[in-house]
């Protein structure tokens, strides 16, 4: 029965090994995850009809984060969507991923669609 056991286990740690996510190449990695919050952003009037609200998020410059604040940019096909940008956590600390567009118009989704922590 033990034998079961670990063999139960051991095929559980490697499934989920094979579903995490891998770095992109030249990831920066970061010691210490980004702030939990967010800052406002001044949306404003958006200064035309296809123009998408992108929030600001939190980048690393040297060695401190920073907010990058929001804007408006004009969106690149209709229906499109943009998947914000995202903080990771790996083995190696944290990375951010770039946001994207992705929806209808395209047939396909840009980014990588997997994620920890919404930052």
């Amino acid at each position: 029965m033990r034998t079961i056991s670990r063999i139960a286990v051991a095929a559980s740690v490697v499934s989920l090994a094979a579903c995490a996510p891998l770095p992109p190449l030249g990831a920066v990695f970061v010691a210490v995850g980004p702030p939990a919050y967010y800052q406002d952003d001044a949306i404003g009037v958006a200064p035309g009809p296809d123009y998408v609200f992108i929030r600001g998020y939190w980048g690393w410059r040297d060695d401190a984060y920073v907010w990058v604040p929001g804007r408006w940019v004009e969106r690149p096909y209709p229906n499109a969507v943009w998947v914000r940008e995202r903080w990771y956590h790996a083995r190696e600390g944290w990375y951010r991923e770039g946001g994207h567009w992705r929806g209808e118009g395209r047939g396909e989704d840009r980014g990588r669609g997997h994620g920890d922590r919404d930052h």
